[in-house]
Formats: C-alpha cells, sequence, structure tokens
C-alpha cells in the first residue's frame, strides 16, 4: 500500500511487463515509475496514513492502523483487475487474494515483510516483558494474518530468519520462498 518494497516489486514488474495493475494509498508524486494507467489510488485514505506517520490521531495507533488497512482491502477487493498472480502484503490483502482467486483463478501471494506473526508475537511479548511494557495491537491482527497464511499459495519471507519462523511453525518449505530484498545502489550509495 504505502511502503518501498511494494513500489520497487511495482516498477520491477512494470519494466518486465509483468504489471496488471498497481493499488495504492500514495499520490501521483510518491509512484513515478510505475505506468500512471496501472495505478489505482484510494487518495480518501491519505489523511488518516498521514495521521499514522506523524502521530495525529484521535484514536490508538493500532486502530487507526487497522481501520485504515481494512478499508485499502476492502477497497482493492472490489477493484481487483484480471491477473494470473495477485500480490498483497500480509495483513491488508486477504479479500484482494480472495476476490482474485475466486474471480479469475489467480495464485493467491502473502508477502510477509516480517517472520510468522506468531513467532513475532512470542518475540514481542518476551521484549516487552523485558522493559516491564504491555505489547498493544498484537492478539487481533494474529489470527486474521494467520487466515491468510493458510489462504495463500505462496508466502514470501525476506529473510532465512523470516523462513525459518514460518518453517519452525509448521508452514511447508514448498509452500515458502526465500525473496531478499534489494537495494537499489543509484538511490542509496555509501
Amino acid at each position: 500500500m504505502t511502503g518501498t518494497h511494494p513500489l520497487y516489486l511495482a516498477r520491477q514488474l512494470a519494466d518486465k511487463g509483468a504489471l496488471a495493475a498497481y493499488y495504492t494509498a500514495l499520490p501521483g508524486s510518491r509512484t513515478r515509475g510505475v505506468p500512471p494507467h496501472l495505478v489505482h489510488r484510494h487518495l480518501a485514505l491519505l489523511p488518516p496514513l498521514y495521521a499514522l506517520m506523524k502521530g495525529y490521531s484521535p484514536i490508538s495507533h493500532d486502530r487507526l492502523r487497522r481501520l485504515v488497512e481494512g478499508e485499502f482491502d476492502r477497497w482493492v477487493s472490489r477493484r481487483v483487475v484480471q491477473a494470473d498472480v495477485v500480490h498483497a502484503l500480509a495483513g491488508i490483502g486477504r479479500r484482494l487474494r480472495r476476490a482474485a482467486r475466486s474471480r479469475f483463478g489467480a495464485l493467491a501471494v502473502c508477502d510477509s515483510q516480517t517472520t510468522h506473526v506468531r513467532y513475532r508475537e512470542t518475540l514481542l511479548r518476551a521484549e516487552s516483558a523485558k522493559w516491564g511494557r504491555s505489547p498493544t495491537g498484537l492478539d487481533e491482527e494474529i489470527e486474521s494474518i494467520e487466515h491468510e497464511y493458510e489462504e495463500s499459495d505462496l508466502i514470501l519471507a525476506p529473510s532465512r530468519f523470516a523462513y525459518q519462523s514460518f518453517v519452525e511453525r509448521g508452514i511447508p518449505s514448498a509452500k515458502l520462498a526465500l525473496t531478499p530484498y534489494g537495494v537499489d545502489c543509484d538511490e542509496y550509495t555509501p
């Protein structure tokens, strides 16, 4: 939706002629490199996203994030275009993957961007306890993301560590792909 990784992936897929559509809440100034005719924007989400980034929210950060992610997933699932593969980040693509699979028979890819959600929860709870804090917002999203894992044909893990966390949680290696993130050396130089 807003992160650098999905945007770079969209640019690369577009360069290869393999991008059917890119769904985002980013303004046009932030999606250069993706052909404009392939970009679908949910600009109504810009104010709450800005509030999330700046910490200006009348409700809790976690609640606002879940509301934004849920609205984005509902919006994109109604606008999905025909494709052989649908790729979405964990937590914001459950409806999209379901819609693409049922309408077009698309392969459903879940991009985790981190470890298995239960593994992450264990780490966060241990670290929070170490510092005398309570972790927030974990319980509500865990089951939903686990359903995404179950419903997906493929789960992308960005590191060996993340990949192993899925294996340890019982996800078959045949359902996993190790996909380390690249770096644009023209943009990020020493």
